[in-house]
């Protein structure tokens, strides 16, 4: 029995190795094409710590509150559409 999980774990460790090396590509391509969002969006928080965790609602949009007992920024101002601009 000691041969047949050794097969078996091989084969789990090859299917593994092939899924990896599949996916590394698509996987990588994600990471570039969010690199512009995501620095966008560090630069406007600024501090992690000063921040509650995301909370997704019930419509999908996801929002993060800043932590209640910081004292206030600057608020943006809605442009002439009725949007903030992130």
């Amino acid at each position: 029995m000691e041969d047949g999980l050794d097969l078996l774990g091989q084969g789990m460790r090859l299917f593994f190795e092939g899924l990896g090396n599949e996916l590394e590509p698509a996987l990588r391509d994600l990471a570039q094409q969010m690199e512009p969002a995501l620095r966008e969006l560090m630069a406007l928080i600024e501090d992690f710590d000063a921040y509650q965790m995301p909370e997704k609602l019930p419509n999908g949009d996801i929002i993060i509150r800043r932590k209640p007992d910081l004292p206030p920024q600057d608020i943006p101002q809605p442009g002439p559409g009725g949007e903030i601009e992130l």
